[in-house]
C-alpha cells in the first residue's frame, strides 16, 4: 500500500474501455474451489459495500496480460496455495503463493507473445473486487485483519487463454470463441 487512500476505477478509463475492442485477452489460471470462492465471498461481506464483488465462480491469476490480440498458450495445471486477504490501493484480493508462477511467467516472457500489458509489478492475486470509494487503507487493513490467522487454501488451477468481455461490467471471462488465432465476435 503506497497512499493513504483506495482509489476508484476513473470513469474517462472505464468508458474508454467499453468502447473500444470488444475482446481482451490474458493468461490466467482458472482456480475451480469452493473453498476460494467461499473465502472470496466472506472477505466481501466483511468489506461491505467498500467493493464491486467481482464476478462469482471466476477466481483466477492473471499471469499475462496478452491486450487486444488474441495468441495462443497450451493448456496446463499449476499447483497454488491461496491464502489470506490484503489490498492494493485500488481493490482488495487473496494471496497466492507458488513456485510454478515464476517459472511460467519466466516462459511466457521468453514466447512469441505481445509484451505485457501490465502497468504495475506482477503481484500472484486473486481478486476480490476493485474499491467503490475512497477510504483510509488504514480501515480496509482493519477489516481484513480478522482474516490474518486463516490457513492457506490448496488449490489446482488450470492455466489457459481466456477472453475478457470489455462490455460486461463485472469483467467476467469466458473461453475464446472462435479458437484462439481466429478473429473474435464483435
Amino acid at each position: 500500500m503506497t497512499c493513504g487512500r483506495t482509489v476508484t476505477a476513473d470513469p474517462a478509463v472505464l468508458r474508454d474501455w467499453r468502447t473500444g475492442p470488444r475482446w481482451y485477452y490474458v493468461i490466467a489460471a482458472m482456480i475451480d474451489s469452493a473453498a476460494v470462492e467461499q473465502r472470496r465471498r466472506d472477505v466481501a461481506a466483511a468489506l461491505g459495500g467498500l467493493v464491486h464483488f467481482t464476478t462469482p465462480q471466476q477466481a483466477h491469476v492473471t499471469l499475462w496480460a496478452l491486450g487486444y490480440e488474441s495468441s495462443g498458450w497450451p493448456q496446463q495445471t499449476l499447483q497454488l496455495s491461496v491464502g489470506t486477504p490484503w489490498t492494493f490501493a485500488s481493490a482488495a484480493y487473496l494471496r497466492v503463493e507458488s513456485p510454478d508462477i515464476a517459472g511460467l511467467r519466466g516462459r511466457l516472457a521468453g514466447a512469441d507473445l505481445p509484451d505485457e500489458e501490465r502497468p504495475a509489478e506482477f503481484v500472484p492475486h486473486v481478486t476480490i473486487g476493485p474499491y467503490r470509494r475512497e477510504v483510509p487503507l488504514r480501515e480496509v487493513a482493519e477489516r481484513l485483519r480478522r482474516f490474518d490467522r486463516l490457513e492457506p487454501i490448496p488449490a489446482t488451477a488450470t492455466v489457459r487463454v481466456m477472453a475478457v468481455d470489455t462490455r460486461c461490467p463485472q469483467f467476467s471471462l469466458r473461453a475464446p470463441s472462435p479458437p484462439v488465432g481466429s478473429p473474435a465476435p464483435t
